[in-house]
Parts: structure tokens; sequence; C-alpha cells
């Protein structure tokens, strides 16, 4: 019988690879971290060009999206069994994004920490001049920084000859008062920084602080702007943020809330009868010819004919009397000239 024949055996004409396609979550991954930290090279570059801070927390968002695309491309390249590839992409992703996103969110902390550090100084400064009773150098500080390079802030009567009117608004305002009612009696505390923004003029914030003095605690929010130096005055200014204390607009001296002592409270109602009376003066002196007498004898004689009998008839009694005689007009005739020279003498006394 004859044996059987061995089947032919076939040897193969191509060996088998280990190929796996890449896994498309981890090339999605590497183009969002690329993507991310390209715009973040930009944008710094733009801004480091034009010479201002790139606060746009929104570039977060690209190597975010890339950070959870490649975590993502890891857990299913490691549950593939070996059906995908890519981990080396979604790992260099992973890293890049990463990198990115702390640099950019150092860079953010570190701009917010000079600007509150910044501010805090200038308003600290600030305040130093106002509790010293310097108001010349406290007004320096709320010009604009191109005048103040060319202005001493010791020179008073200059800066009240060029700004006059807003140099006696901020001698008159209420935080400046205060502290000359306690000279030497003030302090500043220093608060924080409230609120800022970046707009296209510089940098505009708030810093908040309060001033203790015998008549109670007086919560101040002063306002502030800043400008880079460089880009606003030429290629010789001074490198650095440029700060300047904003002018009040409301009249109120930066004061925001106030908590008085009962010595406070006597200086308020003080202030509040001396005002009074300012300005029923100031009204009486208005009301005709010849009134500027009456309104002397009213408020500094107390209208009291005793006090001084040669200025007797001027008083509201003596005008009202003369009315009744000579009719409506005879409150405004002119008073005879011995009554002036009389006044002035009293007066210059």
């Amino acid at each position: 019988m004859a044996e059987p024949t061995a089947p032919p055996v076939y040897s193969p004409t191509a060996t088998r690879d280990n190929y796996a396609p890449y896994s498309w979550l981890a090339v999605a991954a590497m183009v969002a971290a690329v993507v991310g930290s390209s715009l973040i090279a930009g944008f710094g570059y733009w801004a480091f060009r034009a010479r201002r801070p790139l606060l746009e927390p929104v570039l977060f968002a690209i190597p975010l999206m890339a950070v959870a695309l490649s975590f993502a491309a890891r857990r299913s390249i490691l549950n593939s069994e070996g059906t995908r590839d890519g981990l080396k992409l979604a790992n260099s992703a992973w890293w890049t994004a990463v990198i990115s996103s702390l640099g950019f969110g150092a860079y953010l902390f570190t701009v917010e920490f000079s600007v509150r550090r910044d501010a805090a100084a200038e308003v600290e400064r600030w305040a130093g001049f106002v509790t010293r009773d310097e108001v010349s150098r406290a007004f320096h500080r709320t010009l604009d920084p191109g005048l103040q390079s060319g202005l001493s802030g010791d020179d008073g009567k200059r800066m009240e000859e060029l700004f006059r009117e807003p140099f006696v608004a901020f001698r008159q305002s209420q935080v400046v008062r205060v502290v000359r009612r306690n000279k030497g009696e003030c302090r500043f505390e220093p608060g924080g920084l409230r609120e800022w923004d970046y707009q296209a003029k510089g940098l505009n914030c708030v810093y908040t602080g309060t001033l203790v003095c015998p008549e109670g605690r007086f919560t101040l929010a002063v306002p502030l702007r800043a400008a880079e130096g460089p880009a606003t005055r030429g290629a010789d200014a001074p490198a650095g943020r440029q700060w300047q204390i904003s002018p009040d607009q409301s009249g109120a001296g930066y004061v925001t809330a106030v908590t008085l002592t009962p010595y406070g409270w006597a200086v308020a109602e003080l202030t509040r009868q001396g005002a009074a009376v300012g300005r029923g003066f100031v009204v009486t002196s208005a009301a005709g010819r010849g009134a500027q007498l009456a309104a002397y004898v009213e408020y500094a004689l107390g209208g009291d004919p005793g006090l001084d009998p040669v200025l007797a008839p001027l008083t509201a009694a003596g005008v009202t009397a003369r009315q009744a005689v000579l009719g409506g007009g005879g409150g405004s005739i002119s008073p005879p000239a011995e009554w002036f020279s009389h006044t002035a003498d009293k007066l210059i006394s």
C-alpha cells in the first residue's frame, strides 16, 4: 500500500508587521497644543511690542482642551491592547499644553502682583503727603505723568498759578480739611486693590484704605491711572508704569464712608452750623445795594442795636422801619459815609 504524500508547505512571501493606526485623539491633542502655544507666543510678542501686558485669560482655553484630549488619548491607547498607536504623541501634547499653560499663568500672576504692589506704594506715598499736610506734593501726584516730570512737588505757588481751580478744589476737599483739623494725629491704614482693568490708554484701578484721626475713621477709595512710560512720552521716558492719582470729580475727597467719634460728631455739627451762617451771610449780602453792611451787622454783631448804636439803623429792624416810612425803596438807600467809615474801623481793628 502506497504511503500518502505530505501536503506541500508554502513558505510566506512577506513578513507580518506590527502596524497599528494612530489614535485620532492623540492627533487632535497635538494640534490643540501647538495651536494654543502658538497663540500665547504670538499675542505675547504683540504685547511686548505694544508695551502693554497680555491680559487675556481666554488664551487658556485651547491648551486646557489639549490637556483633556491628551489625557483621553492616553487612556484610549493603553486600553486598546495594541490596536491603537500614538502614546508618544499624546505625551508630547500633554507636556506642551501643560508647560504653556503654567507659563502663561505665572505671567498673569506676576502682572497682577506687580500692579497690586505698585498701586499700594503709590497710594501710601500720596497718603503720606496728605497726612503730613504737604498739600502741594499730594496735589502733584494727581497731575498727568507728563506734567509731573516738569514740575516740582515743592513748588506750590507755581502749581496754583498753572492749575488754580483744581488746586483750590483739592485743598478744600474733605480728606485735606480733615487732616488740617487734626494735624499730626492722622494715619493711613492701607486696604487693598479693589478692582483693576487695562484699557487702551493704560491701567485703571481703585485702591482702598482708611484715614484714622480723632474725629473717626474715614474710608477712602482712591482711583489711579497708570501708563507705560516709553509708550506715551517718547523713547527717553523712564521705563515702567507712570502712576497718577486720578483727580476727584465728586467733591467728596475720595471719602466713601465715615464712622465718627463723639468729637467727630461735634465737629460735624459745628461745620454744619457754620455753613448755614455763611450761606445766610452771602444771601443777605447779595440782597441789594447797601445790604453788605446789613449783613455785617446781622452776622457779626448779632443784629443787636445795643452792641453798636451807630449801626443800629442797618439791622433788619432798621431796614424794615425805613421801608415803612419811605416805601419799598427805603431798604436800598445808600447808608451815610460815616456808617461805612465806622464799619471799616470795626472790621480793621
